[in-house]
This record gives structure tokens, sequence and C-alpha cells, in this order.
């Protein structure tokens, strides 16, 4: 399977352990999981590629979950 035909997910959290282990969780050969740390650093990743699902840690510092899906939702 080449990377092109796998199906990407972004997870997003300011936590590195929450990634990780949501990264471990979602391991599979046909997934591309793609990590952000911050809503800036997904906000600039979407913009780049398209994601099938993005999961969003509502309770993070400066820009929440909420806020990431509304700016989402309006690009």
């Amino acid at each position: 399977m080449t990377e092109a035909e796998k199906v990407s997910i972004l997870v997003l959290d300011n936590r590195a352990e929450h990634l990780l282990l949501l990264q471990e969780l979602l391991k599979n050969p046909s997934l591309n999981v793609v990590k952000a740390t911050s809503g800036n650093e997904a906000l600039a990743l979407a913009e780049k590629q398209d994601f099938a699902l993005i999961l969003l840690d509502a309770m993070m510092p400066y820009m929440d979950g909420y806020d990431m899906a509304e700016k989402l939702r309006g690009s």
C-alpha cells in the first residue's frame, strides 16, 4: 500500500504522552496518523492535506478543540 492510498487521521493534543498513546492505538498499515501539538500546527496541516478524521483535545491552552473545530469548519 502506498502513502497515497492510506487514510489520513490528524490527532491533536498538547500532551506528548496522549499523542503517543493514540498513535499506538491507531497503528494500522492502512492509516497515516499525523500528530499536532497545537491548534495552529493542526490548522496548517489541515490546509495542506485532507484528513478523513480529526481527533481533537477539547481542553488545550490558547486554542481548545472547540475553537479548532470552528476554524476548520469555516475553512
